[in-house]
């Protein structure tokens, strides 16, 4: 459920972090997306994830594979609702095919935002493969 003042959380948050290069474990697309999250609802569905320690790729998918998932897509399908992508809401999730491989962005209403070693990046909307409501 969202909150009463979740667009304003969900802007400032995205504002906060426009200029954070990305970070394995800490502003990686997961982590920046399960943020967003809190932004909106106050909680998350991922609470043992978003806990994990990692400091690479093969960290972050050692953490989903502890927690019984083959990778980052199948757990977010296995816990959120997905929806044509041109049905996408602000907030909701969108997959991205980005050249190191899937990464998950944020819409917001009308670019994905998504991490990147300079910073987000804002993405149309075509541009993306999957989305799942938030």
């Amino acid at each position: 459920m969202r909150l009463p003042d979740w667009e304003k959380r969900l802007i400032n948050y995205i504002e906060e972090v426009r200029h954070i290069p990305f970070q394995w474990g800490f502003h990686d697309c997961f982590t920046f997306a399960v943020k967003c999250e809190v932004a909106i609802s106050g909680v998350t569905r991922f609470p043992e994830l978003f806990k994990a320690k990692y400091h690479n790729s093969f960290g972050a998918k050692k953490a989903f594979l502890k927690n019984g998932y083959r990778g980052m897509i199948e757990c977010i399908n296995r816990r959120c609702v997905q929806v044509d992508i041109n049905m996408l809401q602000r907030g909701d999730w969108a997959a991205l095919d980005m050249p190191e491989g899937i990464a998950i962005g944020v819409y917001t209403g009308d670019k994905i935002a998504a991490t990147s070693a300079n910073g987000l990046l804002f993405f149309n909307l075509k541009d993306a493969k999957a989305g799942w409501s938030i």
